[in-house]
């Protein structure tokens, strides 16, 4: 039983590894083991799933509060006096590993029981660590919702990838109609201006195809150097340059 220092368990052979005993009713999973003796197992991990899930979240430094939303638990955390509405704070372990280097951290006694303020919209507690393109609030990682959350999630990132994809060529097509044919003396890198190629092209990728052929390149070229050894990686900036470099 955790805690209990008077029951004695032989178990030869094995290596043991001694820890400071915590006595929090959740984040500790890690320290419940279930001894059963008539099988001569060593169960890891005997304890509740909220117990397991507050565990897992404060090792992979989530907030706590998308597995315990608003419902209040008893946890290891930390307070401290929030700058702006000067009122006693209260965060979960990973928040406040994050938030430790802005603010005077307290640890809070054995026993309280808390919902991080990291997912209260009320606390204006800045979201940290994973949640920096996430809302805490909009994001279920209990033991129930995790693999549907990750779905979601999963379907809004090829969404905006999609979204992107369509976005970029939209704007290349755009760029090929308007942009005026740009011309370039090309020589390989190290050549010292000697068998140059003049390269024509309208688009910054066409042009790098080109000089890829033209200069007999082992490898495709993926950025291209003015004169004076500014790297360049549009059309736009080649452009800017050039303009830049007469007018001197």
């Amino acid at each position: 039983k955790p805690g209990n220092s008077r029951s004695v368990m032989e178990l030869r052979g094995c290596p043991v590894i001694l820890q400071k005993f915590k006595g929090y009713s959740n984040g500790v999973a890690n320290q419940r083991w279930l001894w059963v003796p008539e099988r001569r197992v060593l169960s890891v991990f005997s304890t509740s799933v909220l117990d397991n899930e507050v565990t897992a979240a404060n090792q992979a430094g989530v907030c706590t509060f998308s597995i315990c939303g608003a419902q209040e638990a008893e946890q290891p955390g930390y307070s401290f006096t929030h700058p702006r509405t000067k009122r006693r704070t209260m965060v979960c372990l990973a928040c406040a590993k994050a938030l430790r280097g802005k603010n005077v951290m307290t640890k809070l006694q054995l026993g309280a029981s808390f919902i991080c303020a990291t997912g209260c919209k009320e606390s204006h507690v800045e979201e940290t660590g994973p949640f920096k393109c996430l809302r805490v609030p909009q994001v279920d990682l209990s033991t129930s919702e995790a693999i549907n959350t990750l779905g979601r999630l999963e379907a809004k990132v090829n969404s905006l990838r999609m979204e992107t994809a369509v976005q970029t060529i939209a704007w290349d097509i755009s760029a090929a109609k308007t942009q005026s044919a740009v011309r370039i003396l090309a020589y390989r890198n190290g050549a010292e201006n000697k068998n140059g190629e003049l390269i024509i092209g309208t688009t910054f990728s066409l042009l790098l195809a080109l000089c890829t052929e033209r200069l007999k390149l082992t490898r495709p070229a993926r950025r291209l150097y003015t004169a004076d050894g500014n790297l360049v990686l549009s059309i736009a900036e080649l452009v800017a340059w050039a303009i830049n470099d007469t007018s001197q």
